[in-house]
């Protein structure tokens, strides 16, 4: 799940040799992000914003265009 949340950044190798400390610590950055964006779009559901892209979204999108590009 962390290789994928932080794909492009941090390789399965790289994450084999981090200490567990490093591990759970970005563990707990990927959860708080995805419970703020969650808040963040069901607010943005909430205002009737139905342009409203979520920043995972816009990140994946930017990343198969770079991948297609390459």
């Amino acid at each position: 799940m962390l290789c994928a949340y932080y794909r492009g950044r941090v390789s399965f190798t790289e994450m084999m040799y981090m200490p567990l400390d490093y591990i759970n610590a970005l563990y707990k950055i990927a959860e708080e992000r995805q419970r703020a964006e969650l808040k963040k779009q069901e607010e943005e559901a909430a205002k009737g914003n139905k342009n409203y892209i979520p920043d995972s979204a816009a990140e994946q999108l930017q990343d198969d265009m770079e991948e297609a590009l390459t």
